[in-house]
């Protein structure tokens, strides 16, 4: 006959494991990205030439449900915790043909969104989009203060996750529509080659 003290250790256990395994979703991967999204911004004007005094405006303005780029369908992706884009800034050193960091010769002012911390403050500015009406939503002006040939990229947004399913991460290929990347002053081909830099020169 099994004693009392072993009969209850073994309740205990199975207790234990039972609870555990209710608790857990041990089939999902928390790292893995199961989502491929393009999301499209806008930069106007377009223009390759501005004048000192002149701004550039990004804009983004989508639907919160975004198409699968491997699959097709058409997913809700609502409540993004961390969807964003790093706006990086370079003007051409003539003297050695590199683009410095600068993006304190910038005035950057937010009209929707939020800012977050930058990494690299001399050559980047970090944000996060809002979401309203079920849509998401950025405008940003950028004003140059001296004059220079200049590139301006906008990053992907990564591991992005919604509050109501962290682990279901997508990654967000932001690319500029209806807006030429005057590639052309820099010398390069491929207009049409997608992306998110943006060329311009100020004087």
């Amino acid at each position: 006959m099994i004693s009392k003290s072993i009969f209850n250790g073994v309740i205990m256990f199975f207790s234990v494991l039972l609870l555990t395994n209710s608790s857990c979703n041990c089939t999902k991967d928390c790292t893995a990205i199961y989502y491929n999204f393009e999301l499209p911004a806008k930069v106007f004007p377009d223009n390759d030439t501005l004048r000192l005094g002149d701004s550039l405006t990004v804009f983004i303005d989508v639907s919160n449900s975004f198409v699968e780029l491997q699959s097709g369908t058409l997913v809700p992706f609502k409540g993004a915790a961390n969807l964003g884009s790093t706006i990086s800034f370079g003007r051409k050193n003539l003297s050695t043909g590199a683009f410095d960091q600068v993006a304190n010769d910038f005035d950057c002012i937010l009209l929707n969104g939020k800012e977050s911390r930058a990494i690299n403050p001399s050559l980047t500015r970090s944000y996060f989009f809002t979401e309203e009406n079920n849509r998401y939503r950025f405008h940003l002006v950028i004003k140059p203060k001296k004059p220079g040939l200049y590139k301006m990229i906008l990053s992907n947004s990564i591991n992005t996750y919604r509050e109501s399913a962290p682990c279901d991460k997508a990654n967000f290929t932001i690319n500029l529509k209806e807006t030429s990347h005057n590639r052309h002053l820099l010398g390069y081909t491929g207009e049409d080659l997608p992306g998110g830099d943006f060329y311009f020169v100020v004087k």
